[in-house]
């Protein structure tokens, strides 16, 4: 377990739960050798088993206590299961699988471990496990963007598994070389530039690239990557010339993504200079012109600003009207990306963070809620600046980011941190993300010098 230690993995309960249930146990024979490699390993139907560091990380931050009652979605090899049971020794764990082939081996093995504590149910996970609701802890370990609604109504607290937390990297190399550093950061998601991003140049991707980075992706395990758009597109602006550029430009930025399989694009709204309503407008039809030539499963996520200039899309009722004026077989392919230092910027009070989710939620809906960018703020509050500072020392302070870290509503929304590289950018991106994942267990200490 000292792999697990050196990633930062301290509750000696853990440890010793997963010293207790070895995971070559879990697996079928012939990968009992690769036990400890840390990555998922096949299972059957299709499924996997999570790689040691994810299970450590999971139950650490659920913190089962020995009477818990305890729910997980996701029985798979019973390997998590078997950790929590022995954890909540007192308490029960309800485990919910929808494969009848994985369930029955599962049981098997909570049998000749002698764990007594686990009650089983074949079917879908999603609606949880009313009759026996409410439960101490909940955790999501089947793969789902999001917190199904009726488990959020069951729980004292849940976790989803994954934090979907990354980092945006560089695609220095070759958008290729973008995966291995997300890698290098343990980041579930990544963003990146599929271009140099104050370059009207529009490179295109040729096909053994596109096929390298996908496999790239694979191999590193993301559960997401995105792109961010060119700091050089106004789709917003008057002038015909800047804006046809910006249209293409645009264009070319969604085709790339597509032909690499992204999640989404987040594109910041463009600059309007003469009159709001006209540039909300001209913004709106270069997103539904763009959209409609690039068709397909890719996402666009527009980004909510610091509102300096004549910056559209600071405030939420302007962000919902921007996406009102598509068309509405273009609207479906448009959520929403919120960075905390824009919030900040604007002047929503980040202090209050859940009546600022109240508040987009009422304005235009939290389902839209796809993305946040993680970052501190140098300037003050209110100030219309956009200035990132590193997470916990800026004028936001970290107990807004230990809320984030800890709400289920947030579990499936993708956070990236932009905050300064500096000097050393591994080492600077590294410690911000260990200290959000300090954040999300709990932890009232990770400040400064974490």
């Amino acid at each position: 377990m000292r792999h697990l230690a050196g990633r930062g993995v301290q509750d000696q309960r853990v440890l010793t739960a997963m010293r207790w249930a070895p995971r070559e146990w879990f697996l079928p024979p012939h990968l009992a050798g690769d036990a400890y490699t840390d990555g998922p390993l096949p299972i059957g139907s299709g499924q996997t088993i999570s790689q040691p560091y994810v299970v450590a990380l999971m139950t650490e931050r659920l913190q089962p206590g020995r009477t818990d009652r305890i729910l997980e979605i996701g029985t798979g090899s019973g390997y998590q299961t078997a950790i929590l049971a022995y954890l909540a020794s007192g308490g029960t764990v309800f485990t919910v699988e929808r494969l009848p082939d994985l369930l029955v081996e599962a049981e098997e093995r909570f049998r000749r471990l002698g764990l007594t504590n686990i009650v089983t149910r074949l079917g879908d996970g999603a609606a949880g496990w009313s009759d026996e609701a409410p439960f101490d802890g909940i955790i999501v370990a089947a793969a789902a963007p999001r917190v199904p609604e009726p488990l959020t109504k069951q729980p004292a607290r849940v976790f989803r598994g994954i934090l979907m937390l990354g980092a945006h990297v560089s695609s220095q190399g070759g958008v290729p070389s973008a995966p291995a550093r997300g890698a290098a950061l343990q980041a579930d998601v990544i963003q990146l530039f599929t271009k140099t991003p104050n370059q009207w140049r529009e490179p295109t991707i040729a096909a053994d690239v596109i096929e390298r980075f996908h496999s790239e992706v694979r191999r590193h395990g993301l559960e997401a990557v995105v792109a961010h758009d060119s700091y050089l597109i106004n789709l917003a602006s008057p002038d015909p010339v800047l804006r046809a550029r910006s249209i293409e430009s645009f264009r070319s930025e969604l085709t790339r993504s597509r032909s690499l399989g992204l999640r989404a694009v987040v594109s910041h709204p463009g600059n309007y200079i003469d009159d709001r309503a006209a540039g909300l407008e001209r913004n709106a039809d270069g997103y539904a012109e763009c959209l409609a030539s690039v068709p397909g499963d890719l996402d666009v996520w527009i980004e909510g600003t610091a509102g300096s200039g004549t910056a559209l899309g600071a405030r939420f009722e302007e962000l919902r009207d921007l996406r009102n004026a598509l068309p509405d077989q273009i609207r479906t392919r448009v959520g929403f990306c919120l960075d905390t230092a824009h919030l900040h910027a604007v002047g929503y009070d980040l202090a209050r963070v859940e009546a600022v989710w109240e508040a987009f939620d009422r304005v235009i809906g939290f389902d839209l809620l796809k993305c946040l960018h993680l970052n501190d703020s140098r300037a003050a509050a209110g100030s219309r600046v956009d200035r990132h500072e590193w997470i916990g020392e800026g004028q936001i302070g970290p107990e807004p980011f230990r809320r984030i870290m800890r709400d289920s509503r947030l579990a499936g929304v993708v956070k990236i941190i932009e905050t300064p590289k500096r000097d050393d950018p591994l080492r600077h991106d590294r410690r911000m993300l260990r200290r959000l994942r300090a954040y999300a267990r709990g932890n009232t200490r990770a400040l400064a010098g974490v």
